[in-house]
């Protein structure tokens, strides 16, 4: 049941609440066919006995009202409008009244208008049938104008676990104050009165990413993820949209899927080809597989559309970081922000520097050290000839004195033979 066929049949109790007390006895037929043709659903004959009735009894704020809820059955919400106000203005304290001009207002999208309308009459709902109208009512209005705290407040009270319409604009509302808590609460009480209802599906899907994102706690961002994954594929079987994919591989993605992530951003660029969202989250997903590649190639893609074409060139920087490509690091790191000054990229900037600087360094200690130690070798081999040439030296010497020895030792045993044969 709709909030607008809910809020009618209240209002055809209210009317029927409401005593004939100033119609004459001239205009009682005119009324009472008026009625019988209101209730056979003939608004525009019903109009027409309305308003006969009224030129006979043009005080009667009763009859202004009839005729405003025969055009708010037409869809012919100013004319209910203008025939509401004559009411009110006829009999101000009559809540029902009030509480029909703000629902044409609402209608309308005049917000402004409904607030003020309900405002003024508050006061006047006596029973809990009145102030369930005026909390649904004023509250649905209070959450288009963004006001979001007088939102809550009167949603709350408007018993979102049996009312849709309030349910989803309860989960809004406190989605965009960051009570995630509610909004996450609200949600699932939408869902439970309609299961494949797509905006809430997907603004249910979104307050999960977000509250993950925000959660400090690891355990409770998982239990986030998870669940938007769950919402996500009921979001993909009602409608096979690009966005629903895209949410669902954002919530693979938080979730440590990568691969399905990145077979769910394939889906969209599949219908989108130029979605530069997707190709942005895909160079994202490909980071934890450390497939470096292909994070530069998907990152370059984002990098050529789209109004974050600095994220693209970060991932550029970040995935030649981790190839040790410090340059083309470099490179990126400047084009992202010659797109748009961020503090990401300066610091990869400076990253790549320091790596390169510190890698130069390195490679300078290296090589000194790799001279040295040929220095240290030369050295080695230098005085190994040097002792190699003077064992030879030696060795010559030695050889040298054995055989002068040997010379001195004959000529010595020449001389004294000679003697001896003489004596």
């Amino acid at each position: 049941m709709t909030n607008r066929t809910r809020w009618t049949r209240l209002a055809v109790l209210m009317v029927l609440a409401v005593p004939v007390a100033l119609v004459g006895t001239t205009a009682l037929a005119d009324w009472e066919l008026g009625m019988t043709y209101y209730k056979q659903g003939k608004y525009v004959e019903a109009i027409a006995e309305f308003e006969a009735t009224l030129a006979t009894a043009p005080e009667y704020d009763f009859g202004y009202y009839m005729v405003g809820n025969c055009y708010l059955k037409l869809k012919k919400y100013n004319d209910a409008v203008v025939n509401y106000k004559k009411a009110i203005d006829l009999e101000p304290g009559k809540f029902a009244y009030h509480a029909a001009l703000a629902q044409a207002q609402l209608i309308l999208k005049r917000y402004s208008d409904v607030v003020a309308t309900l405002d003024r009459a508050e006061s006047l709902a006596s029973n809990a049938r009145e102030k369930q109208i005026l909390h649904r009512t004023r509250g649905l209005a209070l959450a288009n104008l963004k006001q979001w705290q007088r939102a809550i407040a009167d949603l709350k009270q408007a018993q979102p676990e049996k009312n849709f319409s309030v349910a989803l604009a309860l989960g809004g509302a406190c989605r965009a104050t960051g009570d995630f808590a509610c909004s996450k609460s609200a949600f699932e009480k939408a869902l439970k009165l309609e299961p494949d209802n797509e905006a809430a599906l997907s603004q249910y899907t979104s307050a999960l990413l977000e509250s993950a994102v925000r959660e400090k706690n690891d355990a409770k961002a998982a239990q986030d993820y998870k669940r938007a994954v769950e919402i996500a594929r009921r979001l993909v079987k009602v409608n096979d949209t690009p966005d629903a994919h895209k949410k669902l591989g954002d919530a693979l993605l938080g979730a440590k899927r990568y691969k399905e992530a990145v077979a769910e951003y394939q889906q969209v660029l599949a219908r989108e080809p130029n979605n530069c969202a997707a190709m942005l989250s895909i160079a994202q997903a490909l980071v934890p597989l450390e497939d470096w590649n292909g994070t530069v190639e998907w990152g370059r893609k984002a990098a050529s559309c789209g109004k974050n074409k600095h994220l693209g060139y970060n991932q550029m920087a970040f995935a030649y970081i981790k190839m040790h490509k410090w340059d083309e690091a470099i490179a990126a790191a400047d084009k992202s922000l010659a797109v748009k000054p961020n503090s990401t990229a300066q610091q990869l900037k400076q990253t790549a520097i320091q790596k390169k600087e510190t890698e130069l360094h390195n490679k300078r200690i290296a090589e000194e050290e790799k001279r040295q130690q040929e220095l240290l070798e030369a050295e080695k081999r230098r005085l190994a000839e040097e002792e190699r040439k003077r064992r030879e030296w030696e060795i010559r010497q030695g050889i040298a004195k054995g055989d002068k020895s040997k010379e001195d030792g004959s000529k010595k045993g020449g001389s004294g033979s000679g003697g001896g044969d003489g004596l």
